[in-house]
């Protein structure tokens, strides 16, 4: 019934857009020694922020740290099916003028066509590496079971994935338009870690943002709708809450989707490549 001649009909023009996906699926996974290495450093650094936050609620600390445990392996679930971030390196292979950025730079339907492009590119690339991300989360979720605090609304597993959508899309636009900075500087590596650590800060995926008044005004800014929202609508999955976060996620995902055509057509302006 979904075999590649039928997805081929129902899709029609569209099937391309699957069928490359699966191309770079099929790539990913040829890299398994990479990505296992890759994520036994997530999880050691995942053990070690949760390792403190236990040693504090055994302080005589106000800490739930059964809370504090599922909003960080929860998190990371969530985290890992909406991973987009190598996206970010588009930016420096636009300053190098490779055959890649350029090929892409010509494809039809303009921006919109290499936003299309580019997000089915690094989604794909990447769905490995959150199949394994997200294996040993539920096995560690499975062996610390009585630390796993269940949703409250089961409509959690409804909206969820529709919001998750909008996460996707933040982390894209996100990423694409700080990877893009590389076209006015050689420093892309020194940006990629900065970037790294403020957005590991902003988005909550160290400690809630409500948790102190001191980075209250983190929950303003998109980073917080990558991490920190969709694990506060798991845990509270009421009516004013999907309103104000699904809202706010909309705002955010439109404002930087034309934040991004901006910094893009300025980066072109700036290459001076020819043809570009």
């Amino acid at each position: 019934m979904f075999s590649d001649s039928n997805l081929s009909k129902i899709l029609g023009v569209n099937y391309k857009w699957l069928y490359f996906l699966k191309f770079r699926f099929k790539i990913s996974t040829t890299y398994k020694t990479d990505t296992f290495l890759w994520f036994f450093g997530e999880l050691l650094k995942l053990l070690g922020i949760i390792f403190i936050w236990y040693l504090g609620s055994l302080n005589g600390s106000q800490i739930n740290f059964p809370k504090i445990f599922t909003y960080l392996v929860i998190g990371r679930l969530i985290d890992s099916l909406t991973n987009v971030s190598d996206v970010f390196w588009f930016g420096s292979k636009l300053s190098k003028n490779t055959d890649d950025s350029v090929r892409v730079l010509m494809l039809p339907h303009g921006t919109n066509g290499v936003f299309l492009y580019l997000m089915t590119k690094y989604f794909g690339s990447n769905i490995f590496h959150s199949f394994v991300n997200i294996f040993w989360l539920v096995v560690l979720s499975l062996i610390f079971h009585s630390w796993i605090l269940l949703p409250t609304n089961w409509l959690t597993l409804l909206w969820l994935p529709a919001f998750m959508i909008l996460t996707l899309l933040i982390k894209f636009f996100i990423n694409f338009c700080i990877g893009l900075f590389a076209v006015w500087t050689t420093e892309s590596g020194g940006i990629w870690s900065l970037f790294g650590g403020i957005n590991d800060f902003l988005s909550g995926s160290m400690f809630p943002l409500n948790l102190y008044f001191l980075t209250n005004w983190a929950l303003y800014l998109p980073f917080a709708y990558t991490y920190f929202y969709p694990i506060n609508l798991y845990f509270e999955p009421n009516p004013w809450n999907l309103f104000w976060i699904f809202g706010g996620g909309v705002f955010w995902t439109i404002l930087l989707y034309f934040l991004a055509r901006i910094i893009l057509k300025a980066a072109l302006k700036k290459n001076e490549s020819v043809g570009l």
